[in-house]
This record gives C-alpha cells, sequence and structure tokens, in this order.
C-alpha cells in the first residue's frame, strides 16, 4: 500500500451547495486548463474499497482494479466535498489530477462528473442528480462513461484507465 500526498489550489473552500448539502468552492478565479486538485490518499485495490475497508465517498479509480481512498481514521479533505454535475467544470488531467475544464468564476462551486474515474459499472448515485444542468442525465451510472454524448463532452479527458476502455468498446447512444 502507497500513500500518496494530496494537493488542493490555494483559495478552494468548502461551503453550502445548492447541489447536495456542502461543496467545494473558489475564491479566486481559475483558468480553463489550470490544476485544481490532485486526490491524496492509499492507493489500494478496488477490492479493499468493496469490503468496506475505505471511508465512503474517497473512492476514486486510478487503474483497472486500483484506487485511491481515505481510511476510515483519516480526516476529511475539503475535495471530499466535491459534488457531482454533468456538465461539470473540472475533469481529468491524469489519473490523480483534476484541472479546469473552462474558466471558473470567483464563488463558483467546482463540481466533478463522476464518470471521469468510476469503475464499477454496477454503481448508481443513491439519490437522483440535483446539479441543474441542460444534459443533467437524472440518474448517475457507472456505465454512463459508454454513452457517446457523455465520451464527446469530456473527450480525452477521462481517468486513463477509462480512456483504455473507451478503446475497446464502442459507445452506446
Amino acid at each position: 500500500m502507497l500513500d500518496i500526498q494530496g494537493w488542493l489550489r490555494p483559495g478552494l473552500y468548502v461551503g453550502a451547495s445548492s447541489i447536495q448539502g456542502q461543496g467545494l468552492f473558489t475564491d479566486v478565479p481559475i483558468a480553463a486548463g489550470e490544476l485544481v486538485v490532485r486526490w491524496g490518499g492509499r492507493i489500494l485495490p478496488a477490492a479493499v474499497r468493496d469490503a468496506g475497508g475505505v471511508r465512503d465517498h474517497t473512492s476514486v479509480a486510478i487503474a483497472e482494479g486500483v484506487v485511491i481512498a481515505a481510511l476510515p481514521e483519516q480526516e476529511c479533505s475539503p475535495d471530499d466535498f466535491m459534488n457531482h454535475a454533468c456538465d461539470s467544470n473540472l475533469w481529468m488531467h491524469d489519473a490523480l489530477t483534476l484541472c479546469a475544464r473552462r474558466p471558473i468564476a470567483a464563488g463558483e462551486e467546482l463540481t466533478a462528473d463522476y464518470v471521469l474515474w468510476m469503475d464499477v459499472e454496477t454503481y448508481v448515485m443513491r439519490r437522483e442528480c440535483n446539479c441543474g444542468a441542460s444534459v443533467c442525465r437524472r440518474t448517475v451510472t457507472g456505465r454512463d462513461w459508454r454513452l457517446a454524448a457523455v465520451r464527446e463532452r469530456y473527450a480525452g479527458h477521462f481517468s486513463p484507465f477509462l480512456l483504455r476502455r473507451m478503446a475497446r468498446e464502442p459507445a452506446s447512444p
């Protein structure tokens, strides 16, 4: 098991979200392409996550069968509060790093589409999506990376292991 130190762009904070509970926000503008979050935690086999050995809502798949996650005894990090959005303003830069998909204004909530790193095809988000995007999928699943519209929206900015899956499997309508 390997521990990775996380990093957050300066100026990020947790606040009340119109999407769900609390969210991650920025108090300064962020330019398109700017690095925003590098996930930290312990690199583990996905089987540890699947057996309940990590803290809820902290697991991110970074390779086939490999996740980075927080253990139950680890403290929360501000990026643990990042909400899902179906037309997110962040996307993958590499397996561990999120960058701005477009310019982000000061005070704006930072969001990421969970499809960008989701490895569990049977996953269904516990609640109906409330992101408000015109392209909202309402029901978010671990199979959404197969959708042609989703692939087009985030072209080239999925986790590298999902990009490899996409190269092997055609998109669905």
